[in-house]
């Protein structure tokens, strides 16, 4: 069965993330089944995460919407680390950024993608910190047909 756009969209950033695994910056890319945190947090792990897509404009038969995407981004340095959580932070943030501005119409499934301000986050035991990339993207599809790009 074939996706939605929407979902075709979500699918294509995550394999242009797990590029990142696969170049050893990254450990995961998981899009979690529940909503909340991954069941195993660790050091270098992506969590994919989805808001609802605010429509921009309908006109003449198309439909375009701005999808926001969380990717939240975790640190867990070993013990005895002597490098700052910010400085993984900071690199794993960046490498996230660069990977997705890539392609910024998401292999031509989408108009544009935008980085939006980050967002620094911690666990309340202080076992991991992290930060959200925020990106938007925005697309088009029929407005009667949600299956159609336009």
């Amino acid at each position: 069965m074939a996706h939605c756009i929407q979902e075709q969209i979500v699918a294509w950033v995550k394999t242009k993330l797990a590029e990142l695994v696969s170049a050893g910056t990254l450990i995961a890319v998981e899009r979690p089944v529940r909503d909340g945190l991954p069941s195993n947090v660790r050091h270098g792990l992506l969590a994919l995460y989805q808001d609802d897509p605010a429509e921009i404009e309908a006109t003449h038969g198309a439909a375009y919407w701005n999808l926001p995407l969380a990717c939240l981004l975790f640190a867990k340095p070993a013990d005895g680390s002597t490098t700052a959580v910010d400085t993984t932070l900071n690199d794993l943030r960046a490498h996230v950024e660069k990977k997705l501005m890539e392609d910024t119409t998401c292999g031509g499934l989408a108009h544009l993608v935008t980085i939006r301000a980050p967002e620094h986050f911690a666990h309340a035991r202080g076992d991991w910190e992290g930060v959200i990339v925020n990106v938007e993207i925005q697309f088009g599809t029929l407005e009667s047909d949600p299956f159609t790009q336009v």
